[in-house]
Parts: structure tokens; sequence; C-alpha cells
């Protein structure tokens, strides 16, 4: 965020049919402008539409901004909602996580315990669907998919359900995923 303004002004608005004197409050928030648009639209049918190269800066950059939420300040910040529609990239590619709508900001304590489940469906992991249990593990499960999404792609997270079953699909994304998390998450885990 670059910054934000408000207006306060008084002015005759309709309320229930008549005319009120009114305070009306207009609020504007300044973002930065993200040219490349978010993580999902660089995300094929069968993976990310870039180079290993960028594909990894792009990784390694989620990484690390998720880190700086978690561990960067003195009170840590879980976003609650990572997914690849709010992973934003510049012009130059470079990853920021934005939409904090969900996000929750906590002093010392790691788990906390929710009232309501809240989030994106496929990226939530099950103990905060079931149990409502908030830490920074549910944003590495959710960095976990995203990455899973990146390297299969679209198709392949849609086909992943069935294909635990099928032999070939373990063979070769598996390995590949997990090889991908080891070296990417290693360094950030929580």
């Amino acid at each position: 965020m670059i910054g934000y303004c408000y207006e306060i002004a008084h002015k005759d608005v309709e309320y229930q049919g008549k005319l009120v004197w009114s305070q009306v409050i207009d609020r504007a928030l300044c973002f930065e402008y993200m040219k490349g648009g978010s993580l999902a639209k660089h995300i094929s049918a069968e993976s990310c539409i870039h180079n290993w190269p960028i594909t990894y800066k792009i990784i390694k950059g989620t990484c690390e901004g998720l880190h700086h939420l978690h561990k960067g300040g003195e009170k840590k910040i879980f976003h609650l909602d990572l997914k690849p529609d709010n992973v934003l990239l510049d012009e130059e590619l470079v990853p920021k996580i934005g939409d904090f709508g969900l996000s929750e900001l906590f002093g010392s304590s790691y788990t906390h315990q929710q009232s309501s489940t809240k989030g994106t469906i496929g990226f939530m992991p099950q103990e905060y669907i079931h149990n409502r249990k908030v830490s920074p593990k549910n944003d590495v499960f959710s960095l976990g998919v995203i990455i899973f999404h990146i390297m299969v792609g679209e198709k392949g997270y849609s086909d992943y359900w069935d294909a635990r079953r099928r032999p070939n699909f373990s063979s070769k994304i598996q390995h590949k995923f997990i090889e991908s998390v080891r070296i990417f998450l290693c360094p950030f885990s929580a």
C-alpha cells in the first residue's frame, strides 16, 4: 500500500424516502500497480508459463515474503488466504503478497483458534478447516499448494484428487514437488 485518503463531508442524502442531512465518509486506498497481474494468470493448464529460472524467482520471492510476514516484525502476520490470485507480480515478475482481507496480526503466541473458518477451499489445511486452529503452518500449507499449482498447472491440480491412485502421477510429479518444497521451504519453515 502506498497510501490512503478519506474525506468527510456533510450532504443531503436520501434515507427511507426522505432527504436527511448526513455525514458521508469517502475512502480511497492507493496500491502499487502490479503490471504482471496475479500469479494465477501465469499458470497454464500444464504448469507455470515461464522458464525455470523465472519460476524459481517467483517461488523464492513468495517464500521470502511469507517469511517476512511471519518473522519480520514485532508482531506476526498470518495471511490466511494465500493463493495464486493473491500473489501479485510487478513488471519484472517480482512477487508481492496481496489481499490481506482475512489476515490476522498476532503477538508472540504461534497458535490461535478462530470462531469461524474463512479462506479458500483447497488452500486451507485440514486442521484449520476442522478445528479452526491458526498458526504460521496454515500459510506454509497454502504456499505448498501454490508451488504444487506452479509445478503441475491447473489441470494437474484438478486431476490430483483422482491421481493419487495412479502410479504414473506419483512417480512423475510427487518426486519433483517434494524436492521443490524441500528446496524452498526449509530455510523458511516455521
